[in-house]
């Protein structure tokens, strides 16, 4: 898209911040991951913790599919997220 002088305009999201974005959504949900695998083994504090993070990451997303609305976004969120995940232990 250009302005009235030519300039290109941006309407997609800086990738840096699609990134950074996918890395904290993705850190919150491991978080999660591995708090309830502790509650598995009978940590009971570790399950209170990992609804409260849960309902962070559930915040989270939404705030960001508000950030990300075009479907160009989303694309390169999804891609990103992707790659984020393979980083969760």
């Amino acid at each position: 898209m250009e302005s009235a002088e030519g300039e290109a305009i941006e309407t997609s999201s800086n990738h840096g911040d699609i990134v950074a974005d996918a890395k904290r959504l993705v850190e919150l949900q491991c978080q999660v991951k591995n708090l309830i695998g502790e509650a598995k083994n009978g940590d009971a504090s570790a399950l209170m913790k990992s609804e409260k993070i849960n309902g962070e990451a559930e915040k989270v997303s939404r705030e960001l599919k508000e950030k990300y609305p075009s479907k160009a976004d989303q694309e390169k969120f999804a891609e990103a997220y992707e790659q984020a995940l393979g980083e969760c232990e």
